[in-house]
């Protein structure tokens, strides 16, 4: 509740959201909440460089990316499940008849 004014008058307290509210930062724990993986796998992924870069590096041991750059790398991330040795026979013939036209 707000306090009164010298006029009687209640007085409002307007807070604006900051851009750590709109896009808060995350560590690995919370992105592996969010995501279905191990928090050892996403140190995994950003050892091999499969993960972007850290928005936060205030502390090095402790890397935090903000909310968006991890759920826009989630969307787009390497594997995201499909196995591609799966592919049916007349693929893989075409992706090697494309690879043996190409030298290698």
């Amino acid at each position: 509740m707000g306090r009164y004014t010298p006029n009687n008058r209640l007085a409002t307290v307007v807070l604006s959201p900051t851009m750590d509210d709109i896009d808060p930062l995350v560590d690995y724990r919370e992105m592996a909440r969010l995501s279905g993986l191990t928090a050892g796998t996403l140190r995994g992924y950003k050892q091999h460089g499969l993960m972007p870069v850290p928005d936060d590096l205030s502390q090095p041991a402790r890397p935090r990316w903000k909310l968006s750059t991890f759920k826009g790398w989630m969307a787009n991330r390497p594997g995201r499940g499909a196995r591609t040795d799966l592919r049916r026979k007349g693929e893989r013939a075409i992706d090697q008849a494309d690879r043996l036209s190409r030298g290698q």
